[in-house]
């Protein structure tokens, strides 16, 4: 009796449900929803909304997030350094270097990056009558920083409310899609993100209607002034 080969075969990877890219606007109305307010009690979970706003200006992952510390910023500099990440495992979460072996990076802000932190700052100190210390996004402004998978929960029901699908992983192809859609070069890009280019391009970079519009004008444009006379070719001419 001969044997089947169908038994030795590989099945072919699962598909991949295709992913649309979170809207910087919605990520506004997050980080919006975020601050407001809260009706019970009147506080703003503004450590939640200065989450969302640092994951979209940097890319960084969300162990990376809740391990920054206020003494990783440099206001001078406008930087940030990412040592290190908490981890979530079984009965609670430790520290980590960041999933990469090259994932201790310095990542630069604009000013007005900058001064979002520096916003933050002022508002957690009115919250908690101290200056803030110890972890960056820390409920309390002190050494107890916000887990992972805490982080992670709240973002997802978050957008939920909000009628929008979304992960802290979200936010890192929003950045990583408006850095190259901005110009930056996919080499820089992938530095920043700490990803390979291959990454970059095929998991990160999501495409969108605006940006394919974007993408055509400045072609059109480019070629030209290339010498290329798009408005002169083919002439419409009336039949003889």
């Amino acid at each position: 009796m001969s044997s089947n080969p169908a038994i030795a075969a590989t099945p072919p990877p699962r598909a991949q449900a295709k992913r649309s890219p979170l809207a910087p606007v919605d990520v506004a109305r997050m980080i919006m929803k975020a601050s407001a307010p809260r009706a019970e009690g009147g506080r703003e979970d503004i450590v939640l909304a200065m989450a969302i706003a640092m994951a979209s200006m940097t890319g960084a992952r969300r162990g990376e997030l809740c391990g920054l510390r206020w003494d990783d910023i440099d206001p001078e500099a406008c930087t940030i350094r990412i040592e290190r990440q908490w981890v979530a495992a079984r009965g609670g979460q430790h520290l980590a270097d960041p999933k990469t072996s090259d994932g201790k990076r310095t990542v630069w802000l604009g000013v007005e990056g900058m001064a979002i932190i520096e916003r933050f700052r002022g508002l957690m100190a009115a919250l908690t009558d101290h200056e803030p210390f110890g972890w960056l996004l820390s409920p309390d402004a002190t050494e107890g920083p916000m887990g992972a998978k805490s982080l992670a929960w709240h973002i997802a029901t978050l957008a939920e409310g909000l009628g929008l699908k979304a992960t802290t992983h979200s936010f890192r192809r929003v950045a990583a899609t408006e850095l190259v859609a901005a110009g930056v070069d996919v080499d820089t890009a992938a530095r920043r993100m700490r990803h390979t280019k291959e990454v970059i391009c095929g998991s990160y970079v999501l495409g969108a209607a605006d940006r394919q519009v974007a993408a055509a004008t400045m072609v059109e444009a480019r070629l030209i002034e290339q010498g290329l006379p798009l408005a002169e070719l083919l002439p419409y001419r009336k039949a003889e």
